[in-house]
């Protein structure tokens, strides 16, 4: 959920000449994973080998294996989306599905992030879902959800677009009302 506002983050110090300290609680798994994202999105490196530059200047380094299997599809998507030639027809990919909601249920304080939804999950009225698939992105919104959680969809859709080569055409879709293409795609993901 928090990988693309990092690495835009890292994109601006960068940018501007400025260094950037990535650092968490012990230094061993989230912020590792932080820098072997921002490797794997800079350096064009696949996982082991960010994975392994990463551990020689931090011998704790040692990723979560959720970290690390969401980062090895993840890398898969940029090494895609960088080879792709500028003007061809984006290679097919996968439906997938990102539920947007508070990073703690129900408590609107810590705020909203997108995280990725299991097949066969049904849609809750009070969240907002981002569904790529064929050539668009859906911004789903439940009929009670918040509109915090409208805004961190947006977000996280322009941060696919600019990170991974997401389509460019977004459809916004209301709870009842869905189109036939958004429909097919949730039928496809058991959704």
């Amino acid at each position: 959920a928090h990988l693309y506002p990092v690495l835009a983050f890292m994109e601006e110090a960068r940018a501007g000449g400025r260094k950037v300290l990535v650092h968490c609680t012990q230094g061993v798994s989230r912020s590792c994973s932080m820098c072997i994202a921002y490797l794997m999105l800079h350096q064009r490196m696949e996982y082991d080998e960010a994975f392994n530059f990463v551990k020689a200047r931090r011998g704790v380094c040692n990723p979560n294996p959720g970290f690390c299997s969401k980062l090895v599809r993840w890398g898969r998507r940029v090494l895609e989306h960088a080879a792709h030639a500028p003007g061809a027809a984006p290679a097919a990919r996968s439906p997938r599905i990102f539920c947007v909601d508070y990073y703690y249920q129900g408590d609107a304080r810590a705020g909203a992030a997108p995280l990725p939804v299991a097949s066969g999950t049904a849609l809750s009225p009070h969240a907002v879902y981002v569904v790529e698939g064929g050539d668009c992105v859906f911004v789903w919104a439940g009929r009670a959800a918040a509109a915090d959680k409208a805004e961190a969809a947006r977000s996280h859709v322009a941060a696919m677009q600019r990170f991974e080569g997401a389509p460019a055409k977004v459809a916004a879709e209301r709870d009842g009302r869905e189109s036939e293409d958004l429909a097919a795609l949730l039928k496809m993901l058991g959704c």
